[in-house]
Parts: structure tokens; sequence; C-alpha cells
């Protein structure tokens, strides 16, 4: 019975082994049709990017103009914005506002900001009297 039980284990094995060996034959096509389909969509990818990679230069480009230009227009408004600040009592905004420009004025306060500049200058001075 023993002899019995072991050699229908070993049957179940073997036929086990040929079922693996056959599922890893049939395995081993699809898996090289698998890497041609990679390859395949990886060049279109490439393609894609080449095609895509001048105007993506170009969308920068424009992106850091625009936000030059919002920084521009931020210290323009910004005698205006310390005004609003003053007249609703936002004293901690106008003076966030104000040492974020500060930088901005220090460098190009001389140049075409210095109107700006004054202006925020006598806005900041309001704030000052009203706090003490």
């Amino acid at each position: 019975m023993l002899v019995y039980e072991n050699y229908n284990k070993f049957i179940c094995a073997t036929d086990s082994i040929k079922r693996m060996k056959s599922n890893i034959i049939g395995m081993e096509g699809e898996m090289e049709q698998l890497l041609d389909k990679i390859m395949f969509v990886q060049s279109r990818s490439d393609n894609v990017n080449t095609s895509l990679s001048e105007n993506r230069e170009h969308i920068e480009k424009l992106n850091k103009k625009c936000n030059l230009l919002r920084k521009i227009q931020f210290i323009y408004d910004l005698p205006d914005r310390l005004g609003k600040c003053i007249k609703v009592e936002a004293y901690a905004d106008a003076v966030k506002m104000y040492t974020g420009s500060m930088p901005i004025f220090k460098t190009y306060g001389d140049s075409s900001f210095q109107d700006c500049k004054q202006a925020s200058d006598e806005a900041i001075s309001i704030i000052v009297k009203n706090l003490q």
C-alpha cells in the first residue's frame, strides 16, 4: 500500500511537470510577442516626444515670461493693494506684501519701479503711524 501511494504521487508529479513544461513552451512565444509590442510602443512614444519637444520648449519659455509679467504686475498693483489693506486694517497682509517686494525694489528701485516704491513706502509709513 505504501509503495502504491508513493507510485501514485510520483505519477501525479510527473504529470504536473509535463503540464508545466507545455505551459512554459507556450509562454515563451507569448513573451516574445509581448516584447515586440513593448518595443513598438516605445518607438511610438519616442516619436511623440520628439515631435512635441519643440512645442514644449516654446511653452516653457512662454510660461516663464508669463510668470515674470505676473510679478511685474504685482509690483505695479502693490500701492493700490497696500491702500486696500490699510482701509480694512489688514496690516499684517500689507507688511507681508511689502516685504515680499523689497528684493525687487532693492534691485530695480531706481529705475522703472521708482514710483511704485515711493507709493509703497508712503503706504507703509501710514501703517506705521496707525500702529503707533
